[in-house]
């Protein structure tokens, strides 16, 4: 059950996380935008593997986990705390907010 509600927080963070990066992006670069953001989120990850197996051949896995839990947790609690990302918006679609700019046009 667990491992159902961290997978689907994840698709949430990663559909949200790309979208807010890309309306905020200069339009001519979408490509190369993504690809530092892939290489942040996926590729780098690799280089941290060795140091978790190090240190689970050091300390066992379930303390190993346990910190790399807290770690994570941390980063969620420092992004929750930035105003930038607690006050970040998609841009609304035209025809929505030129209803919500102008409520009588409408009727």
């Amino acid at each position: 059950m667990l491992a159902a509600v961290i997978g689907l927080c994840a698709g949430v963070f990663g559909s949200l996380n790309n979208a807010l990066i890309q309306t905020a992006a200069d339009p001519a670069c979408p490509g190369r935008v993504t690809s530092v953001v892939m290489l942040t989120m996926v590729g780098i990850a690799p280089l941290g593997y060795p140091l978790v197996g190090a240190a689970i051949g050091a300390w066992c896995a379930a303390p190993v986990f346990g910190a790399c839990g807290i770690f994570a947790s941390l980063g969620v609690a420092i992004a929750l705390a930035s105003n930038a990302v607690r006050h970040a918006e998609l841009p609304q679609p035209r025809a929505r907010r030129d209803r919500l700019s102008n409520p009588t046009a409408a009727q």
